[in-house]
């Protein structure tokens, strides 16, 4: 659904959908254009040079990759990118490290061939409200998401196994969460200091992290099952919280 109501608002004149038969040409496919261009379609495949040029495209507002044949993307992809909106290809198997590392991205749409998002892929992404991981992803590495300030609801994916350390610290607009069952460990820090978290329910953990919600401020309701190791000051200055 996200697709295709990404696809519709497409404007002409300013979009443009280019095949990229050769990775690492795209700066001479666009060439003079490269300013012009809001909404942008590519197909084919590319590589670090082309990441690069698309991101000194200075109006580029979306990024339609579905179709590209890629199933990897270069480390630090789209990193301090302007573009808000990003379709990510169809086949890609991991969200590289640092892939948006404090982009501008407000939407992005994830295939469910991800099983892995990688260490600070989202960090400071501050206009980033709404991420739904898709089932098959096993793992959020260290700082995934870390200070993406306006993030208000994150969908957990039944497939998830690890939240690893700091992966929502300072996600201050986060005010729920629900963890599923197959998460046997919750990292060190992962939700430190999200100021408006007030309900967390946890299903199955085996591990949870030193200071794994400290500083949440508005932490009432703390739901869990059966816990083999409890790190130390999980709840430190959560003054409000109630275990259950």
């Amino acid at each position: 659904m996200l697709l295709r109501a990404i696809l519709i608002t497409q404007k002409a004149g300013t979009s443009q959908t280019i095949d990229v038969a050769s990775a690492g040409t795209l700066e001479e496919l666009i060439g003079t254009d490269k300013d012009k261009i809001e909404e942008l379609t590519l197909t084919g495949k590319l590589n670090t040079f082309d990441f690069d040029f698309i991101k000194t495209m200075s109006n580029l507002k979306l990024l339609d990759i579905s179709s590209l044949t890629n199933t990897t993307l270069p480390a630090s992809c789209l990193a301090n990118s302007t573009i808000t909106t990003v379709l990510l290809p169809l086949s890609l198997t991991a969200i590289p490290n640092r892939a948006f590392y404090q982009a501008a991205i407000t939407s992005i749409y994830i295939p469910e061939t991800v099983e892995s998002i990688g260490a600070r892929a989202f960090y400071g992404c501050e206009s980033l409200t709404l991420m739904e991981i898709p089932q098959g992803v096993t793992e959020l590495q260290s700082a995934a998401f870390r200070n993406c300030k306006s993030l208000e609801l994150v969908t957990l994916p039944q497939s998830l196994q690890a939240i690893s350390d700091r992966v929502f610290r300072e996600c201050s607009a986060l005010s729920q969460i629900r963890i599923p069952k197959n998460v046997d460990r919750i990292g060190t820090e992962a939700f430190h200091s999200c100021k408006n978290l007030s309900t967390v329910v946890v299903e199955n953990p085996s591990e949870l992290g030193d200071n794994a919600f400290a500083y949440c401020d508005e932490l009432q309701y703390f739901c869990i099952g059966e816990v083999e190791t409890i790190g130390s000051g999980i709840f430190t200055a959560s003054k409000k919280v109630s275990v259950y």
